[in-house]
């Protein structure tokens, strides 16, 4: 899986560019066509993403922006949410497969990350994957939401533990 290195609150659109294989420049640019359809003014995904926020508008244009890539790009609507009756804090990823895992810092979705075959790669960080438990041991005050599978297939790559 490439990971490529998110730029400010841009941990979504290189998640779903890391599960689909589509460079962050090509994710940007398809967010902020939307974005500006929306809005119509320009505006980046990163200041979308800062001030959704503290604005309820923009907040609604984030989550259509989002629901729209996540539909161009066949992945389930609910990666980007927290269902009800999400288990606390899981912390074992699918040993096969890919998706997504979706962690907070104070109960409120923070980061979202992709995973594939037990490994999570942090787009902060991309450089390597490590297991989810490592991540959380490198990232005090963080919790997991949820952890989305999003296909199951085995798939191949070097893992760094």
């Amino acid at each position: 899986m490439l990971v490529e290195r998110q730029g400010t609150y841009e941990c979504f659109l290189a998640t779903i560019g890391a599960l689909v294989g589509e460079s962050l420049v090509n994710m940007r640019g398809h967010a902020e066509c939307l974005i500006e359809q929306e809005l119509k003014q320009p505006l980046s995904w990163g200041a979308l993403t800062k001030q959704a926020g503290e604005n309820e508008t923009l907040q609604q244009v984030w989550w259509r922006v989002a629901k729209t890539l996540l539909t161009r790009y066949n992945l389930p609507l609910t990666l980007a949410s927290v269902p009800a009756g999400a288990p606390d804090n899981p912390t074992e990823l699918p040993p096969q497969g890919k998706g997504t895992v979706l962690v907070s810092k104070r109960g409120t979705a923070n980061h979202i990350m992709p995973f594939e075959d037990g490994y999570v790669w942090d787009p902060c960080d991309p450089h390597t994957g490590v297991s989810l438990e490592r991540w959380l041991r490198d990232n005090p005050g963080w919790g997991v939401l949820t952890i989305t599978l999003i296909e199951d297939s085995k798939s191949t790559g070097a893992h760094n533990d």
